[in-house]
């Protein structure tokens, strides 16, 4: 009897740490994101002139309440993901600070097609440095080397 109240305490001790482990993990996961969550954006419409050409006019929308930093906004089409389009380097802003609040801006476009509409995905760096993508389907994901990857793509900062 005494080995089964032992191997049963042993059991429900393990358990706890397992359990406690998993509940620290997930609010450090929660803590970690807190600041990138509030972060979105979306398209508002898309037009343009024959001065500007096309263009989507964006939200940039940061609800928390501390500012994001190195900011890219790059447009696609809705069948594309950031993969295999090709323009980024010709659909895309750049904001060196996204304060609390926010933003409408102009974005160039290349044009839409049938059944195509432009969705935006968003880089970004949050208060604590880490960086972020907001993707065109608006998943949050956690892009450390986002710059690097941008690089590759033709994309700099405007002071680089």
């Amino acid at each position: 009897m005494t080995n089964m109240a032992t191997w049963a305490a042993a059991v429900s001790s393990v358990g706890s740490l397992l359990t406690a482990f998993i509940v620290f993990r997930y609010n450090v996961d929660k803590d970690k994101r807190s600041n990138a969550e509030k972060v979105a954006g979306w398209v508002n419409f898309t037009g343009g002139s024959e001065k500007k050409g096309p263009i989507a006019n964006i939200t940039v929308r940061n609800m928390s309440d501390l500012p994001v930093y190195d900011v890219f906004i790059i447009g696609c089409l809705n069948n594309q993901t950031l993969d295999n389009f090709a323009a980024w380097n010709k659909c895309h802003i750049y904001r060196t600070l996204l304060p609390p609040g926010e933003i409408m801006a102009d974005l160039p476009i290349l044009g839409l097609g049938m059944c195509k509409h432009i969705v935006i995905n968003i880089f970004f760096r949050d208060a604590s440095g880490r960086g972020w993508l907001r993707d065109g389907k608006g998943i949050l994901h956690e892009e450390a080397n986002y710059k690097d990857r941008l690089k590759n793509k033709k994309i700099f900062e405007p002071y680089s």
